[in-house]
């Protein structure tokens, strides 16, 4: 398939809360607010300073503080009870409700800013579909409505809302966009949207598994505009040499039988649970191997042609999720080394993350930093409750 037939990602943007804690802050913190000692705080300490995680931005930190400062907030308070669970649900879906949307919007902006040389006419405009993705909340109106009055969009735009899927939602959500932009025709635009508040969930608890969630998730927004046809006209797209034109080819869509106990996400009275299995590293090893190679040969190449001229976003879980990848694929270590920056730099984000990794990879960095322009096809990887895995192929286009 020519790249110059394929709708195109021609806007990416990314966004992260104004407050940040440093992963040992938020190791201390976690022992005192849920009360833990002993073994329970041996755990924590274990697991927070493996977890590959530097600094983690969060909506319920002191507001008014820049970068990362000691943890200054309300929304969690100190253990007073055995079955003190913290905030219940409805207080944090309503924290959601009200702090969603203004970090979905910010990514949005900065998406339809930079792909305004790829527009005929406002970016706001040319949406024909919005899609949101989200797994951290659940509200209605919600962050679809917010993002149509805020950014200007037409009542008309066709919305759908791509919920609870977990970590490989923003797979699915460009998969899904690069479907409706076939379909919808040459003027058809679509913007995705992806928005976790992953912090509004932490749990008071001892349990490894909870402690490891606690540990690896933070909040984040990432957005992108795709359009129904990669060769328009408008301009190239460059940022100090960057090109910003991403064809989306071919999807992978597996559900590993077997794995549905391996990753789970339910909502309790305390927030959303998040369960990982210690054998999801194992599974991923055993599995991945022949389900990516086949993947790639039904697309006339190889993984081994891919190990060398592809870039790959793989979703960072965690540090053994990534360590897997690189093991079952048998890529070199440098092949992942955006995901493990975003994942130092901002923690697991849910969906978000592929979206920031791709950026970093296109060179595009928070910051505003920008790098040469990366010119190899890329393999975008994540993995979901399931376990199921999702995969993506892009290619930069001239």
């Amino acid at each position: 398939m020519s790249t110059r037939a394929t709708p195109a990602i021609i806007g990416l943007g990314c966004a992260v809360p104004q407050a940040c804690a440093e992963q040992e802050a938020a190791a201390q913190f976690l022992v005192t607010v849920a009360a833990l000692t002993g073994d329970g705080k041996r755990l924590v300490d274990a697991i927070y300073s493996r977890s590959g995680i530097a600094a983690r931005g969060s909506v319920v930190l002191n507001s008014s503080a820049k970068g990362c400062s000691p943890l200054d907030q309300s929304f969690y308070r100190e253990k007073t009870s055995p079955n003190d669970g913290g905030p219940s649900t409805a207080d944090r879906m309503q924290a959601y409700a009200t702090l969603a949307g203004p970090l979905a919007v910010a990514a949005a902006r900065s998406a339809l800013q930079d792909a305004v040389p790829f527009l005929s006419h406002e970016p706001s405009k040319a949406i024909t579909h919005l899609v949101t993705v989200s797994c951290t909340g659940f509200a209605a109106p919600g962050v679809d409505m917010v993002l149509i009055e805020a950014l200007g969009l037409a009542p008309s735009v066709q919305r759908l809302n791509i919920g609870f899927m977990g970590c490989h939602g923003g797979v699915i959500a460009l998969r899904t966009a690069r479907d409706l932009a076939i379909a919808g025709g040459p003027e058809c635009r679509v913007l995705v949207v992806c928005v976790e508040l992953c912090s509004l969930h932490l749990q008071y608890s001892d349990r490894p598994g909870q402690i490891v969630a606690n540990a690896l998730f933070g909040d984040g927004a990432a957005a992108a505009v795709v359009a129904s046809d990669g060769s328009m006209t408008g301009g190239n797209n460059r940022r100090n040499g960057a090109m910003r034109r991403l064809a989306l080819r071919s999807s992978t869509s597996t559900l590993v039988p077997g794995t549905a106990e391996c990753m789970g996400w339910t909502i309790g009275d305390h927030g959303f649970e998040m369960s990982l299995a210690a054998s999801v590293p194992a599974i991923i090893r055993e599995h991945l191997p022949r389900l990516v190679s086949g993947w790639l040969e039904t697309q006339g190449t190889s993984l081994e042609e891919a190990r060398s001229h592809a870039a790959w976003a793989v979703h960072p879980g965690g540090p053994k999720i990534l360590e897997a990848v690189g093991e079952a694929l048998d890529l070199k270590r440098s092949a992942l080394n955006a995901s493990r920056e975003i994942l130092r730099n901002h923690g697991n984000m849910s969906s978000p993350t592929v979206l920031f990794i791709l950026n970093r990879l296109t060179g595009g960095e928070i910051g505003g930093r920008w790098d040469e322009p990366l010119t190899s096809p890329i393999v975008m990887l994540g993995f979901g409750p399931g376990l199921t895995v999702e995969g993506l192929m892009l290619a930069p286009m001239e």
